[in-house]
């Protein structure tokens, strides 16, 4: 046989398509002459395209045991590795062949898919573009580094490369697939729906596409076609960690609490990495958990999250200077330096702290930036986008700018870095402002909070007595509690500063004149309106005769949305039947949203997880909260922030007194239409003095600084971990812990998922295979 032959024909066939021919003879070489290192290369390769990994896998590192010297086997194992979930290896592959050839493009290709695989897509992005210098004309590099931009919030650079990539392959589903998912990201909704469309057009299978769509059709608000394609996606793929992200989110979003956390569940199982911060935000809506179980729940997940590996050097980010006294780095890490709720209350820490004593470094987890980003930009002294960095990379920057004390705003909640407080890149770490729980993580020296949310056994008349001036400067304290893996860092005057929106509407007469009747009113997220809070309001409203319901709330748009909340609340009136004539569900644009605030006399309350930026707003807007001071920290919100604004007379002590105050509101509405003028001037004594509320963030930042260098860092942190230790042993004996699977629901980050959304598609046979993220198959 004639074996150079034989290989040239197979080969010939095995790039014309013909797998089946070719493979025969690939096999009648071997047989013939089975050192043949070319042949079992080669047969490796078509292994992979025809699906079986772990034999090419096999076929391709017996071929480099015969020769070593076949630089493009090199990358094709890269392939099979890739395609395999093996990163690291596929890395170590592609960098062997780019020794031997270092402009091999096709290598630079994979290498670039194997470096995102590992959450590393800042350094991906110089090996696509080498690959493109070398083949400028290849649309799948083209494909893969606008994955790697969007990977980094580069989105309108990502735009341009996967327009390219059409451009080269009009074809190109997973570059269609990849276009479609950008261009959600970047708010163009339509644009995104008819590429995502367009794609399962030509390929209707492609799992990316109809995930991506999915997503689509829920930003658009076709929750119930969003719920379809989820079911969908999780029948035809069970191990698919974003689908059941995203069927978690969806049936959230249609008030399937207990359903809605199954599939989060789910999804953090599969891959806790990416989702155990939905669960754990969900665990904090549920309604049916204790404060014990929440924590313990916060403390067993938590520990799921990434750390270090051996090699990471913890000790360095011990600073040189251990003054107590000197100007402090202070770092915040945040996905919301942005137009988001958050950044009401962030804002007055840039301007309040004396930047004498501390300099403010932001780092921004924030992909769509805005003027909002721009201004604390600004403000900062020194700013980071850690877009697309890994927890290592992300590390490493807060240690090389020298931030003495890092400070999460984020704890669960989406968009947020939280993992990377396990690399201990700086001496003391907080968490802040974003998030109503622990964060569970033994990384985290300290949660700041006040005595009004997380009480001691009494609180200081001084602090809540109506009338008292409270303008005098507080010292922050420090204390412990079983409900918290971290230490708290009580501010004495309230942990939260918010910075009303200059564009806000005046405050308008309380409806109650025009109407007759009390209009109690939520604008809360739906995802808190469990069933205990709904059957809450209709006995509001069973005590309050005349008075009406009225909920706003963007997802209100969606038919399938009102028609469920409708059956809810129907179901919650049973007892008392259910009027439908006093409930008016109307959807809300965020733009617009203070002006309903006219049309409501009281806002409803919602528990276990109480409003925040709702209940700043509402007061803001001469509406008052209707509050019962119960529940867990979570809940207490609403009843701090009046406390804090001198009026703890406006808290009910039980749901009795509650009930009984909407009886006299409906019988005498005065007191509701005497007190509407009030609320603003009281929010701007209160929670809107950034003066005060500076210098006392100040002092707690100082003080933890200097515990900190009034203590060696091994016995700080022995003594840390002792206290949790004995804390969470305390709860680890609640027999609730193990009922995850009937909680409740959640709202997520929409770009969550993206992770597993992005698709390429494989060059040349011979020579590499798709990026093994995508569930896409290339042909």
């Amino acid at each position: 046989m004639d074996i150079a032959q034989k290989m040239r024909e197979a080969v010939g066939l095995h790039q014309a398509g013909d797998l089946a021919s070719a493979g025969r003879l690939y096999a009648d070489v071997l047989q013939a002459a089975p050192d043949t290192a070319d042949a079992w290369h080669l047969s490796g390769v078509m292994a992979l395209q025809l699906g079986r990994v772990q034999q090419a896998i096999e076929q391709i590192e017996f071929s480099l045991r015969l020769d070593p010297g076949l630089t493009s086997a090199w990358a094709n194992l890269a392939a099979a590795n890739l395609e395999s979930g093996r990163g690291q290896l596929a890395e170590r592959n592609c960098r062997v062949c780019l020794q031997r050839d270092p402009r091999h493009g096709q290598a630079h290709a994979l290498l670039g898919n194997a470096l995102r695989m590992q959450g590393r897509p800042r350094e991906a992005l110089a090996h696509y573009r080498t690959a493109l210098e070398i083949q400028p004309r290849d649309a799948t590099v083209w494909c893969n580094y606008g994955a790697g931009l969007d990977d980094c919030g580069r989105l309108e650079q990502a735009r341009e490369a996967n327009e390219e990539a059409l451009r080269l392959a009009p074809g190109l589903t997973p570059a269609m697939v990849n276009l479609g998912a950008v261009w959600r990201q970047l708010g163009a909704l339509d644009k995104a729906s008819l590429q995502l469309e367009a794609a399962l057009r030509l390929a209707p299978g492609s799992f990316a596409a109809r995930l991506n769509l999915a997503n689509v059709r829920r930003d658009q608000l076709r929750l119930e076609e969003a719920a379809e394609l989820a079911e969908a996606l999780v029948r035809g793929d069970a191990q698919h960690a974003g689908a059941w992200h995203l069927l978690g989110l969806v049936r959230h979003d249609l008030g399937q609490g207990r359903d809605a956390l199954e599939a989060l569940e789910r999804a953090a199982q599969i891959a806790p990495e990416r989702f155990v911060g939905s669960l754990l935000y969900a665990t904090s809506l549920s309604p049916e958990l204790s404060a014990k179980h929440v924590a313990a729940t916060h403390f067993r997940w938590a520990a799921a999250l990434p750390g270090p590996d051996h090699s990471w050097p913890i000790e360095a980010c011990e600073p040189l200077d251990r003054d107590p006294d000197r100007t402090l780095v202070i770092g915040f890490l945040s996905g919301d330096f942005r137009e988001h709720a958050v950044a009401s209350f962030l804002s007055p820490v840039f301007d309040s702290l004396d930047r004498s004593q501390f300099r403010l470094h932001g780092f921004s987890e924030a992909a769509r930036r805005d003027s909002t980003t721009e201004s604390f930009r600004q403000r900062a002294d020194q700013w980071t986008n850690t877009c697309g960095m890994s927890n290592e990379e992300l590390a490493s920057q807060v240690q090389a700018q020298g931030i003495d004390i890092l400070v999460d705003v984020a704890g669960h909640t989406g968009r947020n870095r939280l993992a990377v407080m396990n690399w201990r890149p700086a001496p003391v770490q907080m968490s802040f402002l974003g998030y109503p729980n622990t964060t569970g993580l033994e990384s985290v020296d300290y949660y700041v909070t006040d005595p009004f949310r997380d009480p001691p056994d009494e609180i200081p008349a001084s602090l809540t007595n109506a009338g008292a001036t409270g303008s005098d400067i507080g010292t922050p304290t420090i204390a412990v509690s079983p409900l918290y893996s971290e230490q708290l860092l009580r501010l004495p005057h309230g942990a939260i500063c918010y910075q009303p929106p200059l564009a806000a509407p005046a405050v308008s007469p309380a409806p109650v004149l025009r109407r007759g009747g009390v209009t109690f009113g939520s604008l809360h997220r739906l995802d808190k309106l469990n069933d205990d809070v709904l059957a809450l309001w209709m006995r509001v409203l069973a005590a309050a005769p005349g008075s009406r319901l009225l909920i706003v709330r963007d997802t209100l748009q969606s038919a399938a949305v009102r028609a469920r909340l409708l059956q809810r609340l129907a179901a919650a009136a049973s007892a008392s039947g259910f009027d439908e004539s006093r409930c008016e569900l109307r959807g809300g644009w965020r733009e617009t949203h203070l002006e309903h605030y006219a049309d409501i006399d009281v806002l409803l309350p919602v528990f276990p997880w109480g409003g925040g930026t709702t209940t700043y707003e509402a007061l803001w807007m001469g509406v008052p909260p209707m509050v019962v001071a119960t529940g867990r920290p979570s809940s207490k919100a609403a009843a701090a922030l009046l406390r804090r604004i001198r009026h703890a007379d406006w808290v009910a002590h039980d749901e009795q007194d509650l009930l009984q105050r909407c009886r006299q509101w409906a019988a005498d509405p005065s007191t509701l239409i005497a007190a509407r003028e009030q609320w603003r001037p009281a929010m701007l004594r209160g929670a809107c003095d950034s003066r005060q509320f500076g210098e006392e963030l100040g002092a707690a930042f100082r003080l933890a600084w200097r515990r900190w260098c009034n203590t060696s860092r091994d016995a700080v942190s022995g003594d840390l971990c002792e206290t949790r230790l004995d804390t969470r042993a305390s709860i680890a004996g609640d027999p609730c812990e193990a009922r995850l699977d009937e909680r409740a629901s959640i709202a997520g980050d929409p770009c969550e998922a993206r992770l597993d959304e992005r698709a390429s598609i494989a060059g040349d046979p011979c020579e590499a295979r798709l990026d093994p993220r995508s569930v896409e198959r290339a042909g």
